[in-house]
């Protein structure tokens, strides 16, 4: 039997060399690299979004960067954003960028808002401009950090509604009065109990905190949101009645003025000039009530989240009013170095109207009837002067910002 030979060409002969040996096209090929065309990961660390105070120092958590082929780049990673520019709010953003040796290059990012710390106290006091001793006005800047500048507290929110006549504060839930009656009506303590209860179910004489909570230490002459369309006139500086009777003399009940926001005085029940405004909803809290002091040195509200540093710490030290802002703001105790001078609201906040007194059991008070600095400017008028707060006795007035007067520090617990 003859067997069959097959003859290949010489080009077919071509063809199986190249195959056996791994070139041409159509070959499995061994990928000397392959990581090629994958890019590496960033992993950012810490928050994000993360946020800081304005005019604190950022600090950046970074990132990290693997590649495949490459192995640990984070000692490559470009950052871009950084220093960041805190003195204004608003968002911002820090880059990271890395590539490997294959020339990929991957980028990621974090959003940084630059926020002001928030307050839990009831309200703003309205001031929104920073004003040096002077009375210069100075821009919402890292210069001075005043009232204006921290605008502490929660901004306002009122509705009025025509049909009844009333204005409805969406932060607190109370309901007032804003008839022409507040605007016309002069009555002595015990009748002005009468009318508001006459008005109606849940219809009361308000308390002196309570008041407080919608005077607008922006605006003068009235100190008031224009939302409310009435305002009993400047008549004995328009003192508005409270329910509430001073605890070391019951003959007399405190009286607001929304007059340019020389707030709060005591005077007989039995006068019969003065205004008043009705309210109704859930009562707010006593302020003044409820502390707790965990040393000699810091004092906690669990009213409204606010720590204090008072004499324990500071000394029976008296300030210009910028010197006062400056101590708070370079204090550092307790492991906390936010510290700031309160605003006259956060001072009306620690004050029991029923004792007429900032509590002496746990605030270590200077004896008499100390004036300590807030850190809020009058409005329209009187700019070289700043409100102060009477540790007793609970009245408020503007002093000359170059006079010497105590004071107590304050930050967001």
């Amino acid at each position: 039997m003859h067997s069959k030979i097959q003859i290949l060409s010489f080009s077919s002969l071509v063809t199986v060399a190249l195959l056996i040996t791994g070139c041409g096209s159509g070959a499995y090929q061994k990928d000397e690299n392959p990581s090629t065309g994958t890019p590496p990961e960033i992993n950012i660390l810490g928050a994000n979004p993360s946020n800081v105070y304005v005019c604190d120092t950022y600090i950046d958590q970074n990132a990290t960067a693997i590649d495949k082929e490459d192995g640990n780049l984070t000692s490559q990673i470009i950052i871009t954003g950084l220093p960041m520019d805190t003195s204004k709010e608003g968002a911002q953003t820090v880059t990271y960028s890395v590539t490997d040796s294959d020339g990929n290059t991957v980028v990621e990012t974090r959003t940084v808002n630059v926020v002001f710390p928030e307050s839990n106290v009831t309200k703003k006091t309205g001031q929104t401009n920073s004003y040096d001793e002077n009375g210069a006005e100075y821009h919402r800047d890292c210069i001075l950090k005043d009232d204006g500048f921290y605008q502490m507290g929660l901004k306002s929110n009122y509705t009025r509604d025509p049909a009844t006549e009333t204005v409805t504060d969406h932060v607190t839930g109370l309901v007032w009065e804003d008839g022409v009656h507040v605007r016309d009506g002069q009555q002595n303590y015990t009748d002005a109990k009468n009318y508001c209860t006459s008005l109606g179910t849940d219809w009361r004489l308000p308390e002196v905190w309570e008041l407080l909570s919608i005077v607008d230490k922006s605006r003068y002459k009235p100190a008031i949101d224009p939302v409310f369309q009435y305002v009993f006139p400047s008549t004995s500086l328009g003192y508005t009645w409270s329910n509430t009777v001073v605890y070391t003399d019951t003959k007399n009940a405190w009286v607001i003025s929304f007059d340019f926001g020389l707030d709060v005085s005591d005077v007989l029940q039995s006068r019969t000039y003065y205004g008043v405004r009705c309210v109704k909803g859930t009562p707010l809290p006593t302020p003044g009530k409820n502390y707790q002091k965990d040393s000699l040195t810091k004092i906690i509200s669990n009213g409204n989240g606010l720590e204090w540093v008072d004499n324990d710490t500071l000394g029976i030290i008296t300030k210009t009013w910028e010197q006062a802002i400056d101590t708070c703001e370079n204090l550092t105790i307790g492991g906390h170095s936010d510290w700031r001078l309160p605003n006259i609201n956060e001072y009306y906040s620690i004050y029991d109207y029923e004792r007429n007194e900032i509590d002496p059991t746990v605030f270590n008070l200077v004896q008499g009837s100390v004036k300590m600095w807030s850190s809020t400017s009058p409005a329209a008028t009187y700019l070289d002067r700043a409100w102060v707060m009477k540790q007793t006795n609970g009245d408020s007035s503007p002093v000359l910002k170059t006079d010497l007067l105590n004071f107590m520090c304050v930050r967001n617990q």
